[in-house]
């Protein structure tokens, strides 16, 4: 270690005196690669002080005795950094040493040492060629705060436009795994993007805030408990709070977040404002640039959607105006915060609204044992006007399962204030149970009893397509837990999570599927992924025993079913035996 370091620097003890580091200083000045600077160390190597030539002078000018050990005059607390921190965190380390003691970052000091927790000195870092590669520009740094769905893609998408990234997230072991490269949920092309800005040096992560952002982008969860129809702000609340401390002159903090409309103005600028002590639109600015990418899809939509913004003044609107427009295709300016809220709202709410519509259809539909979804394609067919979705075992999902009751609830309501978008999120999340009443049916026809079957439920994730593995808030997971109150066998698959282990679900590999599919009573197709049409359909031939297959998105054939012996084919409004 030590002959390693003497070809970089010049070490010393602390007995060494002054006219010896001059000497050594001066016969040495070709053989280091960093002359001029003298490390005082112990035998274990311990940094116990820095001299230079300039301290010399300094010295040497005030005429002292040459023998004197030159420990008592060196610098005792070097800047350093430590041995633990990735090359873009020692950058930031030095620059914030630099300025605690008003040093300026264009100073000639080059040579940074490294040491361990206990001050041993390990090696030594050139600052000038670190800061060549981490130095930002003011309009060339982004913090993005919360890297799940929303905040990792767009992370992944702003870096791979050559601009510097800086994700931050408060689970650790999120960071840890994105640092090797490995993202936490199935999104298609995102690992490339990220391996992409990683080799650019693009795109950091880390549990820490920073100060050397300029634009802030919030993209943490807000919640609300149905029960009691309390929205959960402390996400947004502890990131706005964090983002205060390091808060700058002419930084841009923008709010990606899916929030209750008024959430912006009246929440999150009283934080910023109150706990910066800077005036916003006069120091700094604001604004509401909502997410609308669909998972399973995300990275191709930030490159083609419309980014919808609004600011709390002009300039705001102007600067984020001017931010976006370098990543999207266009860039939808609405007159003032509350505006830009309640568009990813009525966006999400008019998608489950419409959705509801279909999924209360099947009360009237399963009445006259209807195949529902045959009826309203046919009614689709070649009619230009507003053409009906199909109806589906419930609408999942992290978003369309909270957005309507967050539309309904402004901020600082505790009332609600609409019932449309409240009534059809009802419908959709009851429309989840159906399955379990056309199970009964078959139950009742073949003089079964229900807690005696064998269910398989094909589809975890909340939807089939595009594909996804994000099982929150998914109808399938809903009924299982059903399933298990009602003490009914079940077993699982899904075809984007067969490399995971649910034991919750009694999840089953790819290898063991055509055995169980084969042993079950019941199959339930419970999302829409193409795969599961694959996988069922080896299974159709005669049966000895009745089964049932629930075919919840229309993905199957009922003729071809209906043409094995024992077979009975379900859907959303209608029970069918094979003859």
């Amino acid at each position: 270690m030590k002959s390693k370091l003497s070809k970089k620097i010049i070490l010393i003890n602390t007995k060494t005196s002054i006219k010896k580091t001059l000497e050594l200083l001066k016969k040495n000045s070709k053989k280091v690669k960093f002359p001029g600077l003298a490390f005082i160390i112990n035998k274990d190597l311990k940094l116990l002080g820095v001299v230079s030539n300039g301290d010399l002078r300094k010295l040497l000018s005030k005429k002292p005795d040459l023998e004197l050990e030159i420990d008592k005059f060196a610098i005792k607390n070097p800047i350093f950094v430590s041995d633990n921190k990735r090359l873009e965190e020692a950058y930031l380390s030095v620059i914030s040493q630099f300025k605690k003691r008003k040093i300026s970052e264009d100073t000639s000091i080059r040579c940074i040492p490294v040491l361990n927790k206990n001050k041993k000195l390990i090696d030594v870092i050139d600052f000038y060629n670190l800061s060549n590669s981490f130095k930002i520009t003011d309009d060339n740094y982004v913090a993005i705060y919360g890297l799940g769905f929303v905040g990792l893609t767009l992370a992944a998408f702003v870096a791979s436009k050559n601009i510097k990234v800086y994700g931050i997230d408060k689970n650790r072991n999120i960071v840890n795994n994105l640092i090797k490269g490995t993202p936490h949920f199935h999104e298609p092309e995102l690992k490339d993007f990220l391996k992409s800005s990683f080799n650019k040096k693009k795109i950091s992560f880390n549990t820490k805030i920073s100060e050397f952002p300029t634009k802030h982008i919030i993209a943490v969860s807000v919640n609300i408990n149905k029960n009691n129809n309390k929205v959960d702000f402390s996400n947004l609340v502890k990131v706005c709070k964090d983002i205060s401390k390091v808060l700058k002159t002419n930084d841009h903090v923008m709010l990606r977040s899916t929030v209750p409309i008024g959430t912006t103005r009246d929440l999150v600028l009283g934080i910023l404002e109150s706990k910066s002590g800077l005036k916003c639109g006069v120091d700094f600015n604001l604004s509401f640039c909502p997410e609308r990418t669909i998972e399973g899809n995300a990275l191709e939509e930030l490159e083609t959607l419309p980014q919808i913004v609004g600011g709390y003044t002009d300039s705001c609107l102007e600067k984020a105006m001017q931010f976006w427009g370098k990543l999207c295709p266009t860039v939808v300016k609405l007159d003032n915060l509350e505006s830009a809220e309640l568009v990813k709202l009525a966006n999400n709410s008019f998608r489950d609204l419409s959705f509801a519509f279909s999924n209360e259809l099947v009360n009237i539909a399963d009445r006259f044992n209807l195949s529902l979804n045959d009826t309203i394609k046919k009614a689709n067919k070649d009619y230009p006007r507003n053409r009906i979705p199909i109806s589906s075992p419930g609408v999942g999902g992290y978003c369309l399962t909270k957005d309507p009751y967050l539309m309904s609830f402004p901020y600082g309501s505790k009332k609600r204030q609409l019932k449309l978008s409240y009534f059809g999120r009802k419908i959709n999340s009851n429309a989840a149970y159906y399955p379990i009443k056309i199970i009964k049916k078959f139950c009742d026809k073949e003089k079964l009893k229900i807690n005696s079957l064998k269910v398989f439920v094909i589809g975890l994730a909340f939807k089939g397509s595009p594909p996804t593995d994000d099982i929150r808030m998914s109808q399938s997971i809903k009924l299982i837990k059903k399933l298990k109150n009602m003490k009914i066998n079940f077993k699982s698959w899904d075809a984007v999570l067969d490399k995971y282990n649910y034991k919750d679900f009694n999840f089953v590999n790819n290898k063991n599927l055509t055995k169980e599919l084969d042993k079950s009573d019941v199959i339930l197709i419970l999302n829409n992924n193409q795969k599961n049409k694959e996988k069922i359909s080896k299974i159709f031939k005669n049966s000895t025993k009745p089964k049932l297959i629930f075919d919840g998105w229309s993905i199957l054939s009922k003729n071809e079913i209906l043409s094995f012996k024992n077979l009975y084919y379900g859907d959303m409004g209608s029970l069918s035996s094979s003859a």
